[in-house]
Parts: structure tokens; sequence; C-alpha cells
């Protein structure tokens, strides 16, 4: 039934209709223990619960959002042969092909606590991010540098929130690209001018509530004939 399916994948959450926090499913077939049956998993709308089980919740204000998961049932493949060795009842007869249930899950929105407590843990966190924490990566026989922003040769170690935060970092200028929390530093060519007025941007999310914090005025140095 749907009832005992929820039992098996529902995690922290309590009730189908107050879905919070993700559930335990996977679209590549889970097998349960006690009942050695294969269940793959699928979701009407991936981008509220994926077929791996994370759950991205509605807005603060917004409305809850009905998920239909679909699950497809089958007898474990080495159920037989558990059963030869006494490690299972021997099954009555094979189950349907393609047998399916469906789970209707209710997402529910952000409350007004919950982005009250995100906000203040995510101001908590820019405010810790500074120009001192950034470093320079790759210096040769350096062990990562404090890096100077007004005189950027190397790439650059980008400073990252605390445990629980989701941290994205931005750039608006092609001399230094992204990759996480590095920086790839493209520098101009010798006898071309240094690349300034660059900013690199970091936003901090947490229960549906983000805040971003920029540092301004950072220059790519160009290389010189010496190097």
């Amino acid at each position: 039934s749907a009832e005992f399916l929820f039992a098996l994948i529902k995690e922290d959450n309590t009730t189908m209709d107050n879905i919070t926090g993700g559930v335990k499913i996977t679209s590549g077939g889970t097998q349960t223990d006690n009942y050695c049956v294969d269940i793959k998993w699928s979701s009407s709308n991936t981008n509220v619960i994926a077929n791996y089980g994370s759950v991205t919740r509605p807005a603060y204000g917004e409305d809850p959002l009905e998920v239909t998961l679909t699950a497809t049932l089958s007898w474990y493949s080495g159920y037989d042969t558990m059963a030869q060795y006494g490690m299972a009842e021997p099954t009555v007869g094979a189950m349907p092909a393609n047998r399916t249930v469906e789970l209707t899950l209710t997402v529910q929105p952000y409350t007004e606590q919950e982005i009250a407590a995100a906000k203040a843990g995510v101001e908590a966190e820019l405010a810790k991010i500074t120009a001192e924490m950034f470093k320079e990566s790759g210096a040769s026989g350096k062990d990562d540098p404090a890096a100077d922003l007004s005189n950027v040769t190397y790439d650059l170690q980008l400073p990252s929130s605390g445990y629980g935060y989701s941290d994205t970092w931005s750039s608006n200028n092609e001399a230094i690209t992204i990759n996480y929390l590095r920086g790839k530093v493209n520098r101009p060519g010798i006898g071309e001018n240094d690349v300034t007025g660059i900013s690199l941007t970091i936003t901090i999310t947490k229960d549906g509530y983000s805040a971003s914090k920029t540092f301004d005025n950072i220059t790519v140095k160009a290389v010189t004939q010496e190097e």
C-alpha cells in the first residue's frame, strides 16, 4: 500500500501531506531487507522531488506543491536462491509485471520562522567572509598564502561558509572564472593591460533564504617579461 511504502522512505517526514525534507528513494532500485522486493521510483516533478530523493521546497509565501512518486515493484532477483537456502519464504507466485503504486506527497513551503532563522544564519556567515580569507592557489613553493586582490597573479582559493550552508561564487569578468571554490585566473599576455575592476560575489543559501556579498576592484596582473 502507499502507506507501507511511505513508511519505508519517509526519513524525518511524518505524513505524506507535510513533506519538508528528503525522502529515501533511488531511481536505480532499492532492495528492502525484510521483503526481498526491488522498488524503482520515479517522480512526476524532479524539480521538487528528485529521483534520488532530495526535496526542493517552495519559497516562503508560495503554495504547497503536490508530487506523485511512482513505485514499480518486482521480486528481488536473488529471492529464489535465498528461499532455497532458507533465508526467505518461497514465493507464492510471480509478482505481476510492472506492478506500480503511486504516492501523492505534498511539499510544504518554508515558514516565516524558518526564513527568519535562515536569514540570521546567512548574514552571520557573510560577515565572516573577508578579503583576507582569499588564498593564492598554485603559487610555486608556497603553502596557499593570503592573496593580494589588487595584484592577482595566481589562481584563487575562495573562502566558504560553514556546515549546512550552500555557497555559489560568481565573477563579472573572464579574467577570473569560477570552478566551485577555485577562481581560475586568466592573465593578460606580455605587453597587454592589467584587468581591473573585477568583482567576485559569494551567495550563501540556507533553507530558502539567500544573500550575497561582493568583493570589488580586484586586479589581475598581466604576465611580465621577467616571468
